[in-house]
């Protein structure tokens, strides 16, 4: 008997309903909207500003990787950045490069978190009411075209022209090789809150030919304050036509060749 009790008891907990499973974590209490300030611009950073909500408990997130529709995402970039409740952050982080055969119409960015003591990475929508993230992918696609067609690049060995209140700079900027069978035409170079950009325009470059424009750099601003802040007084827009095709692109001027620029924009401002 001993021992058929022992087998009924056995088998009674073989048969017993398994432990319920512990309760899911829950995602950390974080909202957060897509942005990209003036200064991302150059180094081609975007930002995740999130915030933890009143009453939650305390985050922090040590990675952040930016989904943005119409990007191959960048690897996740590492950071430590501690939300009390209230709190709100803004998280740079690259977004990859464009695919521009992609319609990202209507797809939501995302932020992909890695949370300590959070078993896997956590994903969140971010508002992107005035949808800057569509902006993004086309300025990239068209800056991407014009590199197909016709490349930009400014030659190094600036110099000035001019001298005293009308001192200026003068850079090269090359247009091409020209790619494909039509001709790429420069339109027009723009101005930026530093510097007009002025050369002698339109020029037409033809196919497999390449350009080199002279670009005076004028001083539009003195204060210090502008030239302090400035974020893209070294990115004219140029503004090309190919065919029926229009596009336009930032031209950065390198670092080396700003220092010239800026010197006769101090030269010329002083003499003022």
């Amino acid at each position: 008997r001993r021992w058929t009790a022992a087998l009924a008891l056995a088998a009674l907990a073989g048969c017993a309903a398994p432990p319920a499973p512990a309760p899911a974590a829950e995602p950390p209490a974080l909202s957060g909207a897509f942005g990209q300030s003036r200064s991302q611009l150059e180094p081609r950073l975007a930002k995740a500003t999130l915030t933890l909500a009143e009453g939650a408990a305390p985050v922090e997130v040590t990675a952040l990787q930016l989904l943005v529709p119409g990007f191959t995402p960048a690897a996740p970039t590492a950071k430590d950045s501690r939300f009390t409740p209230g709190r709100t952050i803004a998280l740079p982080a690259p977004y990859g490069e464009p695919d521009c055969a992609a319609d990202p119409a209507g797809a939501p960015v995302e932020a992909v978190l890695t949370v300590r003591g959070a078993p896997e990475p956590v994903r969140l929508a971010l508002d992107d009411p005035s949808d800057r993230a569509g902006g993004l992918h086309e300025r990239e696609c068209a800056a991407a075209r014009v590199a197909e067609l016709a490349p930009l690049a400014w030659q190094e060995g600036w110099a000035t022209a001019g001298a005293g209140p009308d001192l200026v700079s003068v850079g090269r900027l090359d247009v091409g090789p020209v790619t494909g069978d039509a001709p790429v035409t420069v339109e027009a170079l723009g101005t930026t809150t530093l510097f007009g950009y002025e050369a002698a325009l339109p020029v037409t470059v033809a196919p497999g030919e390449r350009a080199t424009l002279e670009v005076r750099l004028v001083p539009a601003r003195c204060d210090p304050h502008a030239v302090a802040e400035d974020k893209q007084g070294f990115a004219p827009p140029v503004d090309l036509r190919v065919g029926d095709e229009a596009l336009s692109a930032r031209a950065w001027v390198p670092l080396e060749q700003r220092r010239v620029a800026l010197d006769a924009l101090t030269a010329r401002c002083a003499a003022r």
